[in-house]
């Protein structure tokens, strides 16, 4: 705040007082805003009634399993066909994981009516397709791939049985994603959050 405040009188001349800018025709107030989460909203455990289905269909895709989450806004940012590109590696570089770890890809929708992200999609969908084919089996799918918001419930589900958060943007300026697994682990202590230098 004392940055922007000191650049908008060494750049426009604007002088502040208190926080409050006084500019040709209007008062602009300058303050903080920290961005975060509603720490309880993820830290309170529901009641068991209310996650037993979405936690007993997702950890049906991991029993016996590790569960890798990815979950982003479909934004080229997000660099998710490297992500998908790089499990895809890890499987062909340790061959002794197919079969063990299951990647849980969750792309929100976003800005559907441009061309560019329809584009990108197509090529995730692509990606996750060659992938299944190449290393999957009757018995295990190496990506489950959702297209869609989550209900809270099952956003909790998913990060409680989630064993790594794969969190990789190309750029990022804060994730928020990461704070919720985080605080979703409060009961057991146990995961791995996994972040580019990006994030």
């Amino acid at each position: 705040m004392r940055h922007f405040l000191s650049a908008a009188y060494r750049i426009c001349g604007f002088e502040h007082h208190i926080g409050k800018i006084t500019t040709t025709n209007r008062v602009v107030n300058v303050d903080v805003f920290p961005m975060g989460i509603d720490y309880n909203k993820y830290a309170a455990l529901p009641s068991v009634s209310e996650l037993a289905d979405e936690t007993m269909n997702i950890g049906n895709l991991g029993k016996g399993k590790k569960i890798i989450i990815s979950l982003d806004r479909l934004d080229y940012t997000k660099g998710i066909p490297q992500r998908i590109q790089a499990f895809a590696r890890f499987l062909d570089l340790h061959p002794e994981y197919i079969g063990l770890v299951t990647l849980v890809l969750v792309v929100i929708p976003s800005r559907s009516q441009v061309t560019q992200y329809r584009d990108l999609k197509k090529t995730l969908n692509t990606l996750v397709s060659e992938v299944n084919s190449t290393y999957g089996s009757f018995g295990w799918i190496p990506i489950h791939y959702l297209y869609r918001n989550l209900l809270h419930t099952e956003l909790l589900a998913l990060y409680q049985v989630a064993d790594i958060a794969l969190i990789t943007p190309l750029r990022d300026g804060m994730n928020l994603v990461a704070k919720e697994y985080i605080a979703s682990k409060n009961d057991t202590g146990k995961g791995v959050l996994i972040l580019s230098e990006m994030t």
